[in-house]
Parts: C-alpha cells; structure tokens; sequence
C-alpha cells in the first residue's frame, strides 16, 4: 500500500508527467470577404506544434452543403508517447460530432447548446491532463480558440464568431460586414502601417488597387463592386506574404503555410468549395512579390 505521503508524490509525479507530454497545436489563418455573389472564406492548411512543427491540416469545413465552418486558435490537445500524438480533444471534431446529432438552426437555443458542450469538452480535457488554457505572447485579445460559422441565414450570407476566452467564458457574435481577417495577422497589420523607409520588407504591397478596393468598405456599391476573383487574389496575397515574412515582425513560429482552401456561401445555394489545397506561390494567384 502507499502512504499518504507516497501516494501524493505519484500523483505529483503523474501530473508533472501529463504537463511535460500534454502537446497543445495551433492554427491559423482565416480570411472573410464580403463579395457581390457572397462570403468569400480561405484558410491556410498549416497546423503547428512543438512536437512535430509545421503539419498539414484541414481548416474549413461543411456541415451539411449549407454551412461551413473554419477553426482558429488552440484547436487541439494531445498526449505524446514515443514521439506520436493522440489527440484528446480535437474542436473541428467536437463541432462536427454536435452536428451530426441535430441540423444547424440559427437560433439562440442551439448556438447555447453548442457553446456548454464546446467548453465543456475543451475544459474537461484540459483539466484531465493538468495543462491550462493559455494565449501567445503576441497576443492582442484574451481569444483562445474561434469557430467561424458562414451560412444562409435569413436569405443572405451571414458569420456567427464562436469565441472561447481565458478564464472560461465563450461568446456568440455576429460577423462584421466587411472583410475580417483573423489569426497570426501581425503581418497584415505592418503592411497597412505607414513607413518612412521603403525597405522594411512590405512596401511592395502597399497601395496595390486590388487590396484596397477589396477592404474599401465605404466604395460606392462594396461589396457588389468586389467579385470572388477579387477575395481569392486577397486572401492569397495576405496567406503567402504572412506564410514568407512572419520572421520579419516577430520570433513566434510561423503558424500560417502557403498551401490554402477556399469556399463561398451563396445566397439560396449554401457553401461550395471554390479551391483546396492551392499554394498561393504559383504563379499568378496573388499579387507579386
């Protein structure tokens, strides 16, 4: 039998364990852009952790050919043995496994029901394996993970922002109107940032027509002034310049690939897949740079 004593440093030692082999893995980047045919959403395919680095991964998902869903954020909590990952908690599957037991509904009821059982799973693995939720660093809000939800909602193209924070609460927003670009985005953020000098690593896309008409939420007609060729020339521009220039802003992992998928909701028609696994470094897809 173990003493009191020896009993409290096996479970000591056993949680000092599951935190050292608990492996968290992260994703980023989704783009949102509002067109004249409908919402526009790409996502890199890049999946980071500290165990195996940069893996491939999908993003965006369909739930039933009339909504799509894209994850960002801590969307994954693993158990290493032997240099392999068991997944413990996977959220475009808790989201997908909610699912498949009702049909979507816009309503306040079902986006509760899927925000208790979201954060129930989420903590409840993150408590069994002793490891807290946590933000980077770099960080500009308290948002650990997202769920992104585009569907046909009341005849037009509508977002809901699932957001779980630290310390436990999770929220329900609606979407802006205007191009939303969310994840490791401090490279977006520089291109917009007025320089003196010209050699800073992004004054070549700055001022393009392309990029601000797209974001030119005041323009006449925006977004019907904005056509899907548009969105994917934007969302590639900003996946391939994040994917090549993170290390010029900042000593974080580059948590955003080059290789992306891209899928539209209509309005009547629901969500299509417009490309998958399209690496926005051929030739012709983004701006050049």
């Amino acid at each position: 039998m173990y003493s009191g004593r020896n009993s409290s440093l096996w479970v000591l030692s056993v949680v000092m364990i599951l935190l050292v082999f608990s492996i968290p893995s992260r994703c980023t980047l989704v783009v949102l852009v509002p067109t004249r045919e409908g919402i526009v959403v790409c996502a890199d395919r890049r999946q980071w952790n500290r165990v195996e680095g940069a893996t491939d991964t999908d993003k965006l998902f369909s739930l039933d050919n009339k909504v799509g869903f894209a994850v960002i954020g801590d969307v994954m909590l693993s158990v290493e043995n032997h240099g392999k990952l068991t997944p413990v908690f996977t959220l475009s599957e808790s989201v997908k496994k909610f699912y498949a037991e009702r049909h979507f509904k816009d309503e306040d009821s079902q986006w509760t029901e899927l925000t208790t059982s979201l954060k129930k799973s989420f903590e409840e693995a993150h408590l069994a394996l002793g490891i807290p939720p946590y933000v980077s660093q770099e960080a500009t809000d308290d948002t650990v993970w997202e769920v992104d939800f585009i569907f046909d909602g009341n005849g037009a193209p509508t977002v809901n922002l699932v957001r779980y924070h630290l310390g436990g609460q999770i929220t329900v927003e609606s979407g802006p109107q205007a191009v939303y670009i969310n994840g490791q985005t401090q490279v977006v953020k520089r291109i917009f940032t007025p320089q003196q000098l010209t050699d800073d690593g992004f004054a070549d896309l700055r001022g393009h027509a392309e990029i601000a008409r797209t974001l030119n939420l005041a323009a006449p007609g925006n977004p019907s002034n904005v056509s899907v060729d548009d969105a994917i020339v934007l969302a590639h521009t900003f996946i391939r310049a994040i994917s090549e220039r993170m290390h010029l802003v900042s000593k974080e992992p580059t948590l955003v690939g080059p290789v992306c998928d891209c899928a539209i909701v209509r309005k009547g028609s629901g969500s299509t897949w417009l490309q998958r696994s399209v690496d926005t470094r051929a030739a012709g897809l983004a701006l050049p740079h």
